[in-house]
């Protein structure tokens, strides 16, 4: 999920359940461009986000032992009014579905508060440039493939306050996340299935907004 809320915690991103050779380096680069209008105004807690967000992720994975990868990933993040707006403002009004509240919007706003019982948690109303919350992930090969059984790996990740909260770039706090990765080949057919449970440090001052 690329919205700029959710973005905040760490999440696995889908990976092969098999460990780099020793001494490989991969590196990659993500970037993603997601637009989010979002209106809840008339509830308490009060929460509307309507911006544009450009995030640029660099992914470093190093095989350090035959079962074992190390993996550094850092995010630049860049919150804005974007230049979508108006486009799917086009797609929304040719197919007769204009979202009521797109159309009270200005366009290529940025406008992301959350208040609760009072108390203003995000406001980010201006475009906002940085490095977001990096983090360290490992992976431990705990069974090779054979014909009949598949790969399975061990995941293990910390992310690290390294972003700006009040930029809304990180969460401030550290998240401490586990997963596992499972893969079996048949020749030009793969399947693949995993998951993970991430501990996330809460970034709100109020309990009731705890993240689930």
């Amino acid at each position: 999920n690329l919205q700029p809320i959710h973005l905040l915690f760490f999440e696995f991103t889908p990976e092969r359940a098999y460990a780099l050779r020793k001494g490989r380096l991969l590196v990659r680069l993500d970037v993603t461009e997601t637009n989010t209008l979002l209106d809840d105004t008339g509830k308490d807690p009060f929460f509307k986000a309507d911006a544009e967000m450009t995030r640029v992720t660099g992914r470093f994975k190093y095989g350090l032992t035959k079962w074992v990868t190390l993996g550094l990933n850092v995010p630049i993040v860049y919150i804005h009014g974007g230049f979508l707006d108006g486009f799917i403002d086009a797609v929304e009004r040719s197919v007769g579905k204009l979202r009521g509240d797109r159309e009270d919007e200005k366009a290529n706003q940025v406008d992301i508060r959350l208040i609760d019982g009072g108390t203003t948690e995000i406001d980010v109303q201006e475009d906002t440039f940085g490095i977001g919350d990096v983090s360290l992930e490992g992976l431990y090969q705990v069974i090779q493939e054979t014909f009949w059984i598949p790969a399975v790996s061990l995941r293990l990740a910390v992310k690290s306050p390294t972003g700006d909260f009040d930029d809304l770039h990180g969460s401030g706090k550290f998240d401490v996340a586990a997963g596992v990765a499972i893969q079996k080949i048949w020749g030009r057919w793969s399947a693949s299935v995993g998951g993970g449970v991430t501990l996330p440090g809460n970034p709100f001052q109020t309990l009731r907004l705890e993240p689930d």
